[in-house]
């Protein structure tokens, strides 16, 4: 068995048998599909790594967002339109965000600033 320190994470994978996927030469296999592959052979472990489609990567993030979302239990509409307190929290909430969005981007500006000016006097 393998001890902790000899395990590496590369992330997700897929592992191939290399006798399971084989077909027996008897039967008749169609054209294969050519995907760019990675080949990782840490541990003693032969790891295929399939380079995924990027826009697969992406619809499989949304697929599953849309399916998290419905596992969160929202309130009813109306009885948010009833309780003024969900609707009043909803406002502290975006005028508190919209505060530190103000004093972040001043200070962010100063900065430029202040590094602009330093790199300025450097130079010359």
């Amino acid at each position: 068995m393998a001890k902790k320190k000899d395990l590496i994470d590369i992330g997700e994978v897929e592992v191939k048998d290399d006798t399971a996927s084989t077909k027996s030469r008897t039967q008749k296999s169609g054209p294969r599909k050519q995907t760019k592959q990675r080949v990782s052979t840490r541990g003693g472990r032969k790891v295929v790594i399939e380079k995924e489609n990027p826009g697969k990567k992406i619809a499989a993030f949304f697929k599953g967002l849309k399916a998290e979302l419905k596992l969160v239990t929202w309130p009813p509409w109306r009885s948010t339109q009833k309780v003024k307190g969900v609707w009043a929290n909803t406002g502290v909430v975006l005028m508190v965000v919209l505060f530190f969005l103000i004093i972040i981007t001043a200070f962010d500006a100063g900065l430029s600033a202040l590094l602009r000016l330093l790199v300025g006097k450097a130079g010359s």
